[in-house]
């Protein structure tokens, strides 16, 4: 099983969304807070950016319908 960061990092670009934008979307002013948590290297944000990543799909596929 991958780690959880790299899982991360996988759905987004599922979601083709950039580092910049789920940036934005989570509320910081840059892409690099992204790119530590897709590097593992930001522990205590990872679960924030797992459950926006996800509730976003979510909320997608509820439109679609």
């Amino acid at each position: 099983m991958l780690e959880i960061y790299k899982r991360i990092r996988a759905r987004r670009e599922e979601l083709g969304i950039s580092q910049e934008e789920l940036a934005k979307r989570m509320g910081y002013r840059s892409r690099s807070s992204i790119n530590k948590i897709e590097n593992g290297e930001d522990k205590e944000k990872e679960k924030k950016a797992l459950e926006l990543i996800f509730w976003d799909a979510k909320e997608k596929n509820k439109r679609k319908k």
